[in-house]
């Protein structure tokens, strides 16, 4: 089942459709230019989908040409994952940072954990990174092997070894097998995202009307100790 796009407008970039002032073209240097397209990509491909935009609309979006696009991007697949090894590259190593610095008992590290994950899908344009990337995994081969063996792969890892330590911290009962840290660390993270996504598509009609922060409030408390 493909999650729906188009909805969106400006989210990305804080912009809507360009007005005629800001079509006019730039003086950039390579690199910033390069950042405003892929900001103008994750706009242009949530706005319209992914199947329907263009390269034109991408390079319309910032007043660029064509061309220009085509300098820094050879296909409309190798843009999206360039943008989605910019956007969840960045978004990995801060996590991975935050990991490595969170410390405490274990029920204190798996919620600075969870909420941290779900204050990182509230970012702006991750949540739309997200759902563009999981509508057009299977349809661009590389893009699912850079998810699979390096976005996942290394968010698990990163998670169980979090989960591991805090386990052999607190000893005792409390000790968390291997078995059960890898199961831990496959299952939060979609779990976050499933309710994170909801609350996107849905604009809280499934959350009765919760904000942001409410709904993530319940989902920390879910995951720590379930519904009981």
């Amino acid at each position: 089942m493909e999650i729906e796009e188009g909805t969106a407008s400006g989210f990305a970039t804080g912009e809507s459709a360009p007005t005629a002032e800001a079509r006019q073209r730039e003086r950039l240097a390579p690199e910033e230019r390069r950042d405003k397209l892929l900001d103008a990509a994750l706009a242009v491909f949530s706005e319209l989908g992914f199947e329907r935009a263009t390269l034109n609309d991408v390079a319309d979006r910032v007043g660029a040409t064509k061309g220009c696009l085509y300098h820094y991007f050879e296909s409309k697949e190798k843009l999206l994952l360039e943008l989605v090894r910019e956007r969840k590259g960045a978004h990995l190593a801060d996590y991975e940072e935050f990991v490595n610095s969170t410390g405490g008992s274990r029920e204190q590290r798996i919620e600075a954990l969870v909420r941290r994950m779900w204050q990182g899908l509230q970012e702006p344009g991750q949540i739309e990174l997200a759902i563009l990337t999981l509508n057009q995994v299977a349809r661009v081969p590389e893009l699912r092997r850079y998810l699979v063996e390096e976005v996942i792969s290394q968010k698990q890892q990163t998670l169980e070894r979090a989960l591991a330590t805090a386990g052999s911290r607190d000893g005792g009962a409390g000790e968390t097998n291997a078995a059960e840290v890898t199961a831990m660390a496959a299952v939060i993270p979609c779990m976050i995202l499933g309710v994170a996504i909801c609350e996107h598509l849905l604009r809280g009609g499934e959350s009765g009307g919760l904000t942001p922060e409410q709904l993530g409030e319940a989902v920390t408390r879910v995951l720590l100790h379930g519904v009981s």
